[in-house]
């Protein structure tokens, strides 16, 4: 898993937008799954919101995509902005 995101990562891929959904796939895979630390929590939040700012409609549809774990009658956008609201405060900066 590492060598692949660092592959991905370290690629000059300019703006692919298939490389940003794999991007975004496996950052919204770990938020599905319990992150204990605030830092972590607030970079995939981070990685989010940017996905949400850069692309709303494939944000959007990567995520009907996914479902959550255990929580089958809540959608993963329900999910990430209840997620998003409870750190507001771990986001630094104006």
């Amino acid at each position: 898993m590492f060598n692949m995101c660092k592959q991905i990562l370290s690629a000059d891929a300019g703006e692919d937008p298939e490389l940003h959904s794999v991007v975004r796939e496996l950052v919204l895979q770990r938020l599905m799954r319990e992150v204990k630390t605030s830092e972590l929590r607030t970079m995939c939040l981070q990685v989010v919101i940017a996905a949400l700012y850069y692309n709303p409609h494939l944000l959007f549809e990567t995520m009907d995509k996914l479902q959550l774990v255990g929580a089958p009658t809540e959608s993963l956008a329900s999910h990430f902005i209840k997620q998003w609201i409870h750190d507001t405060d771990c986001f630094l900066g104006a």
